[in-house]
This record gives structure tokens, sequence and C-alpha cells, in this order.
């Protein structure tokens, strides 16, 4: 069979809903997490062997990060299938961010880390985030 691509007629018209104020925040939050994360994880490996007290640290930012990722991509569509799929999704990045933060939060305290610091607070801002809009949900 041969398939062939055709643009849509310009007669139909596509109408995307706007993205809310808090899905879009909580989107880039969970996004600019990815970044912190990146960060945080090259200088827990650069530091590994003189502390090898990082490497949950590490695990910690790798696996928030991944929650993140997929968090912030399904809040970046402007539709989803299932909303109970989004609220687990939610949950799971606060549970990921919360854990994420007190790790680094222990790192950046106990070894003056200021990377792992900031890492600490894009997961508490993220966890609001997701907070917030996991309530706009229930509303």
């Amino acid at each position: 069979m041969t398939h062939t691509n055709r643009p849509l007629p310009s007669s139909i018209p596509v109408v995307l809903p706007a993205v809310p104020d808090a899905q879009a925040a909580c989107a880039a939050a969970c996004l600019d997490l990815l970044a912190a994360g990146q960060a945080c994880v090259d200088s827990c490996l650069t530091e590994l062997a003189h502390y090898p007290q990082l490497a949950p640290c590490i695990q910690a930012v790798l696996d928030c990060a991944d929650i993140c990722a997929a968090t912030g991509r399904m809040l970046a569509r402007r539709t989803w299938a299932d909303p109970s799929v989004r609220r687990a999704l939610l949950e799971a990045c606060v549970v990921a961010c919360r854990a994420c933060r007190a790790e680094c939060a222990m790192h950046a305290r106990n070894l003056n880390l200021d990377i792992c610091a900031a890492c600490a607070d894009a997961c508490a801002r993220t966890a609001q985030a997701c907070h917030a809009l996991l309530g706009e949900q229930r509303a």
C-alpha cells in the first residue's frame, strides 16, 4: 500500500485551546529542573571519587529528571486523553521532586555544594508548581 502525504485542507480550522497559566508554569518548572539536575549530576560525578556519599544524590536527580521530563512533555501538550494519567504523573513528580530536594539539600548543607542547593531549589519550585496544578484539577 502506498501512502502519500497530503496537507490538510485549509477549510478545516485548527483551534487549539490555550494552555492554562498553572499548566504552563508547571511545564516550565519541570523543564527548568532538567537543566539544574544535569548541572548537579555533572558536578556530583566530578566529586564522586572524593565523596562517595554523592551516589544517592546522583540517582535521586536522575530519577527526578526522568519523571520531570515526562511530566513537562505531557503538560506542554494542550490536550490529554485520560485525566487520571495526568494526575498520577503530577503526583509522581511531586514525590520525586521532594525526594530529590531532600537528598540535594543534605549535600548542599553537609558538603557546601552550591550546585546541589540550586537543584534542591529547582525541585522545591517544581513540586510546588505540580501541587498547585493538582489543586486546580481537584477544584
